[in-house]
């Protein structure tokens, strides 16, 4: 009768506490757990109890206790009936900890089919939350592994066509039989010839919100207008003939939605822009959808290529200026192969300080200084390259520089234009540390109000510079003052970059026809009107990249490709 009673003694125990579970009273239902769980005599419940207990921990957060406790109830009971389902919950344990091997070998031992097929379904999702360089090195240790090899193969298509692995993607569509419709896109084969282009301008020229034509006309989308109608006129006397026709986007997906489905779209040969955000996803299928080329003139940002083989950017992405720059230190500040690495805060610092750091260690350099410098604390720059050491017996004697001389072969700074403290600090932490650094930073900073050019001159600083204008050219003086007589206005950069870039994609339309890109193979560099040039090879975005300095006062390209 005592045993009867004990037994159900404890299973209204253990039916109180899984309520509690079920429930979501995950602390109540912990203590419970954990109380019956420490019946060791006649206790039918004892490896359940332990599991609710590990379980219920672990979603009140004590992680690190739950996973000791699926491992404690391994060890004590490994012929358990409900180990598989322990297993899973220490699988996922170990995702979420980033210890894919261990995640991996876990899985592995589940046996019940149903729990497994719930533990695929896992870890799929946790390889799909992975970097691709992360994948490619699981794969590398699990190389029979097809949902790895399927994971990535979709994160390869997922990146803009500019960073595409293409050569791998075949690699693993052909080695682990994936259905190869699933990673194709619509390249064209060929191009088409024509008498006359027509050329959509698709941009947010807020006309209802200019009424007054003088101030609309500082507006920088009507000064890239301005800038394509100069080049229109141009490329007409040359018998090229681009017809240009304006349309409104307002920044309005539901607006700019109404203008694609005009009829007269679907016979454009090209769309320029949009610059939008709101906008670029909706033109972009667009253009995809139609097969009509599309180009961005300023944006820099490789997400707007995405998967669409027909959408180009007319400056060059931000990994692309990175990777240029990289190549451009490598060649140029090969002397000593270790580099600092600072960014400001923002997404674009980012992009290009990682991006960088990625192709200058592929050049055999290391970066063993990288750091993001937060707004308000730009000073601990100067005082990282300033600092002395400090001798207690004679603190009046100036001791040796913390970080030492020749420890540092360059540098390279990526900061936007809502930080220049960064350029600004590091500029002068140079000048008082009395030791020539080679130096990579961005144009902005000529914009800079506290960098005067003497500074950058006297300490030689490189500037990656995608809109660099030579304003001391014939050929910029030239189209100033066709520019001043047909708008009474002076050119600014945007109406420079509207006038190079249809230039360049007009006379390009000319040449190849609809689909120039099957061309850019063979196309090489090409020189700029006013910009400094331009090359697409396996791209879709610009790949050259104008690296400049000031040489006697003034600026100078010195990244020019080789003759």
């Amino acid at each position: 009768m005592s045993a009867g009673a004990q037994a159900q003694t404890l299973q209204q125990r253990y039916e109180n506490a899984k309520d509690l579970f079920v429930k979501g009273n995950y602390g109540l239902a912990r203590e419970a757990f954990k109380s019956l769980a420490a019946v060791k005599v006649d206790n039918p419940y004892e490896e359940l109890a332990s599991f609710f207990y590990a379980l219920s921990s672990y979603h009140e957060g004590h992680v690190a206790f739950a996973r000791d406790m699926f491992l404690q109830l391994k060890s004590r009971h490994p012929g358990w009936e409900g180990l598989d389902e322990a297993n899973y919950w220490l699988a996922k344990i170990y995702f979420e900890n980033g210890q894919n091997d261990k995640a991996f070998a876990t899985i592995a031992s589940i046996s019940d089919k149903e729990i497994g097929r719930d533990a695929a379904v896992m870890k799929a999702h946790f390889l799909n939350l992975m970097p691709e360089d992360s994948l490619k090195a699981l794969l590398s240790r699990y190389p029979s592994d097809a949902v790895i090899a399927e994971t990535l193969a979709g994160r390869i298509v997922e990146a803009p066509i500019t960073r595409r692995d293409n050569d791998l993607l075949d690699e693993l569509i052909a080695k682990y039989n994936l259905d190869k419709s699933k990673y194709e896109t619509a390249v064209p084969e060929k191009s088409v010839m024509k008498d006359s282009y027509k050329v959509a301008v698709v941009l947010p020229f807020m006309v209802k919100e200019y009424s007054n034509s003088f101030v609309a006309r500082k507006n920088f989308v009507y000064e890239i207008f301005e800038g394509m109608k100069m080049a229109q006129k141009e490329l007409k006397r040359e018998g090229v003939d681009i017809q240009l026709f304006a349309y409104d986007s307002r920044k309005d997906s539901v607006h700019t939605k109404r203008l694609l489905s005009a009829p007269e779209m679907k016979g454009m040969d090209l769309i320029v822009g949009p610059i939008s955000s709101e906008t670029i996803d909706i033109v972009s299928a667009f253009s995809y959808a139609n097969r009509i080329n599309m180009i961005n003139p300023v944006s820099t940002n490789s997400q707007v290529i995405g998967r669409n083989p027909y959408s180009f950017l007319f400056l060059p992405s931000l990994e692309t200026q990175a990777r240029q720059a990289a190549r451009f230190a490598a060649k140029n500040f090969g002397d000593n192969k270790t580099v600092a690495i600072f960014y400001g805060e923002s997404n674009r610092d980012s992009v290009l300080a990682h991006s960088y750091k990625q192709a200058i260690e592929e050049e055999g350099f290391v970066a063993p200084i990288m750091k993001k410098v937060r707004k308000q604390r730009e000073r601990e720059l100067f005082d990282l390259f300033t600092q002395r050491e400090v001798d207690p017996e004679n603190p009046d004697v100036e001791g040796e520089l913390i970080l030492k001389k020749d420890s540092i072969g360059h540098i390279y700074a990526a900061t936007d234009s809502d930080d220049e403290m960064i350029a600004s600090y590091l500029i002068s932490a140079l000048e008082t540390r009395g030791e020539y650094i080679k130096m990579i930073g961005h144009e902005e900073w000529l914009d800079f109000s506290f960098i005067i050019p003497e500074q950058l001159e006297r300490l030689q600083a490189h500037l990656v510079a995608p809109t660099f204008i030579d304003y001391s050219s014939e050929r910029y003086k030239r189209f100033r003052n066709e520019y001043l007589n047909a708008t009474y206005t002076a050119p600014s950069k945007f109406s420079c970059i509207g006038y190079d870039m249809m230039k360049f994609i007009g006379s390009i339309l000319h040449q190849e026809g609809v689909y120039f890109q099957v061309k850019f193979e063979e196309m090489g560099f090409r020189k700029g009107s006013i910009l400094p040039g331009y090359q697409y090879d396996h791209a879709q975005d610009n790949q050259h990249v104008p690296v400049v300095r000031f040489i006697n006062s003034e600026l100078a390209n010195v990244n020019a490709p080789e003759k």
